[in-house]
């Protein structure tokens, strides 16, 4: 006899959630690991190198929690995400604004540093050197240079240098607690005028991100990189986006990329269940094949029996499950049924339901046996 039959499966809810969660994990890696290598690489954390030591410090902190609670690192990852792409924007603003000057006042400074006549000049000079941020360091560059070339022109005597240095070292805590906030004001200015560029960043982070998937759910994946198309579109037209619904649109889809992930892992461990319960059963099973045509990607399983006997599974992506057995005499293959089917189920957390039978002859197949039209229902007889 021969049987040909259709259903929807779909993998145990605690083995996708498992499948998930490890996606979840492999993908915060890897946006951690983008995130880290993208500003390192441009050296534009030499240009916010406060704000850049926090995102490396939270990095840290999210890899430390990865492996215990994926969800949530998942969402400070995607957070931090956002922050870098605005910081490695404001970065280039400060390298484009501020970059030549800092060199030039760093070379000035190392040549200050060995001409210093006065104990307290030198204060003053070792200050400014000892500045890591270039935004900071040029906001208050004028009034500690001219302060540094006040005692350059003084003669400081031993009893007067306590004193003296006390008083450099309030007068340089005021310079600096001024440029602090004119460095932060700049810094909030340029980040503003500059959403519309960090959005893009973000953007092309989660682009490279998505493109690393593509082989697994080629059409999904290749859908949701046309969605990010179409939102820089967006951006390149309107401008920046609010920061919220920018953030939402963007972890929508992250999400998505996640699921059209999972359903491609849990169609592979469909497979592996289809291959174990076929060699189970007494088959011989070829190497799966996976066929893609149009909008239908399935894997294919070839199966048979010394005396003859075939089956045939294909596997959908979208979560339809066929299988075929042919050239069994009688009503023998419901033994292999009753064997392979509960095993799926059973022991392999393969949930099959809504099942339709495309196909069914109780007679030889070599003697009788004709298939009906694709997606024929037909009452069954045995099998």
């Amino acid at each position: 006899m021969s049987q040909q039959s259709k259903w929807s499966y779909e993998m145990a809810e605690e083995i996708r959630r498992q499948q998930r969660l490890a996606r979840m994990k492999e993908a915060t890696k890897a946006l951690c690991a983008h995130q880290c290598d993208g500003y390192g690489h441009e050296g534009l954390d030499q240009f916010l190198p406060e704000e850049f030591d926090r995102v490396q410090q939270e990095l840290e902190r999210i890899r430390a929690r990865v492996e215990k609670d994926p969800e949530a690192a998942q969402a400070a990852s995607m957070k931090l995400a956002a922050e870098v792409s605005r910081l490695a924007a404001l970065a280039r603003e400060a390298q484009k604004e501020f970059d030549a000057r800092y060199r030039q006042q760093l070379q000035e400074l190392r040549q200050q540093q060995t001409q210093a006549r006065s104990s307290v000049a030198a204060l003053v000079n070792e200050q400014l050197m000892s500045l890591r941020d270039p935004v900071l360091r040029d906001f208050a560059h004028d009034e500690l240079h001219a302060l540094q070339q006040e005692y350059e022109q003084r003669t400081v005597t031993p009893e007067e240098l306590r004193t003296e240095q006390a008083t450099v070292k309030d007068r340089i805590d005021a310079v600096l607690a001024a440029a602090k906030q004119e460095a932060l004001e700049w810094k909030r200015q340029k980040a503003e005028a500059m959403r519309a560029q960090a959005q893009q960043e973000l953007l092309k982070t989660h682009r490279a991100e998505l493109a690393r998937s593509v082989d697994e759910n080629p059409k999904a994946i290749h859908a949701l990189l046309a969605d990010l198309d179409a939102l820089e579109e967006r951006l390149s037209d309107t401008g920046a986006l609010a920061d919220e619904d920018f953030q939402e649109a963007v972890e929508q889809t992250v999400a998505r990329s996640d699921e059209a992930v999972v359903d491609e892992r849990c169609r592979k461990e469909t497979v592996k269940a289809v291959l174990k319960s076929l060699r189970a059963s007494g088959f011989v099973v070829d190497t799966p094949r996976r066929q893609k045509e149009g909008d239908s990607d399935e894997v294919v399983v070839l199966a048979r029996k010394p005396a003859g006997q075939q089956a045939e599974f294909r596997v959908n992506l979208d979560g339809g499950f066929l299988y075929r057995f042919d050239r069994y005499e009688g009503l023998t293959c419901k033994k292999d049924l009753d064997r392979i089917l509960p095993m799926l189920q059973d022991i392999y957390g393969v949930k099959l339901s809504d099942r339709r039978v495309l196909w069914e002859n109780p007679v030889p197949e070599s003697r009788t046996a004709r298939p009906l039209k694709p997606g024929t229902e037909v009452q069954h007889h045995g099998c």
